[in-house]
């Protein structure tokens, strides 16, 4: 199994901007310390990380990996060898997440929904217009929130070419970005989903 643990706060000029700046960004210093723990049902028989220089050490007890990064650039490749199914189940949320790490006061958003309305196994309410054949389904899950209380699942079927998919319409806007937080593969999940306006 492989995680990829990343850091997506971004800086311009050494201020934190918005990940989605356009900008040129700053080299991202050295996020040390950071600990990652997640459920997994065995002890692996061996952690190792890349790119090369990269130190985490792992600890396994009572079903749960706990990863020590001491160095942290950017992005590691965490390769675990154990032989488990996928996808393993999330550990209750014992921070609240903070996005303003990731969006900083004073974005514009267009729209913003966490679908915590909608009842799990029911399809994303509208605006939101889910597309689904051969089997696949959008649904909204308590199982997997990683904040909040919902997020959405996406399974596909075999035969199922680029189903499931949703898309939702919005008022036109002539500056801006849209960004596309949901894709539908295997059983993906998606905490929510936004558009940047200016």
């Amino acid at each position: 199994m492989v995680l990829h643990v990343c850091d997506l706060s971004a800086r311009v000029n050494g201020k934190a901007v918005d990940v989605d700046t356009p900008e040129y960004t700053d080299l991202n210093p050295s996020a040390d310390g950071v600990t990652v723990t997640l459920p997994f049902p065995m002890q692996p028989t061996n952690v190792r990380a890349l790119p090369v220089g990269t130190l985490v050490s792992s600890e396994w007890k009572d079903g749960v990996l706990r990863l020590g990064f001491e160095t942290l650039q950017s992005h590691a490749a965490v390769i675990v060898d154990a032989d488990v199914a996928a996808p393993l189940p999330l550990l209750p949320v014992a921070t609240a997440s903070n996005p303003t790490r990731f969006h900083p006061a004073g974005a514009n958003f267009a729209f913003a929904d966490d679908f915590e309305d909608t009842a799990p196994g029911s399809p994303p309410d509208k605006p939101w217009l889910a597309w689904n054949r051969n089997g696949t389904a959008i649904t909204v899950t308590k199982d997997f929130a990683a904040s909040g209380r919902r997020s959405l699942q996406f399974t596909e079927a075999p035969g199922s070419s680029f189903f499931p998919y949703m898309h939702v319409p919005v008022s036109p806007f002539r500056r801006g970005t849209a960004r596309r937080f949901a894709s539908g593969r295997s059983r993906r999940i998606c905490q929510g989903a936004r558009i940047d306006a200016p």
